[in-house]
């Protein structure tokens, strides 16, 4: 899928009256197309510019970009929260850390995590958030 197409149909979810049918919409034709590095950039620029928008629990746009796990798509979200976290994306992060079968990246990914904290870009949700998974994991 091309990204300007993406980013079409992530931008018209936000005035859509069914805002989850439309990102569910916007997952399907990135998933029939095959999901590609990036098109999981553009959803995590998408998600980094509305942090308040409700994308599900996790959503179908985190299913369907979760499918490269293991080809870009840690990486692509770690360079998202250092950049611009959200609630989501650190939410979408900790379920990478559950999930890490390597010390050294599973170490890498608690440290983006950590970083939340001190990131001016960061509301008080997404701190929150960020410090009671640090807080389940240290545990």
């Amino acid at each position: 899928m091309r990204t300007t197409e993406l980013q079409s149909l992530l931008e018209k979810s936000i005035q859509s009256p069914d805002s989850d049918a439309a990102l569910e919409s916007a997952a399907l034709a990135v998933a029939k197309s095959g999901p590609t590095l990036a098109d999981v950039q553009t959803i995590l620029r998408f998600m980094e510019d509305h942090p308040a928008m409700d994308f599900g629990s996790p959503g179908a746009l985190v299913h369907v970009i979760e499918k490269l796990y293991g080809a870009g798509y840690e990486g692509a979200l770690t360079e998202s929260v250092l950049r611009r976290p959200t609630a989501h994306t650190a939410w979408m992060l900790n379920r990478v850390i559950n999930v890490a079968k390597d010390e050294a990246q599973r170490r890498q990914f608690i440290s983006a995590l950590r970083g939340i904290a001190s990131n001016a870009s960061a509301d008080d949700e997404t701190k929150e958030r960020a410090a009671g998974f640090l807080a389940r994991l240290e545990r």
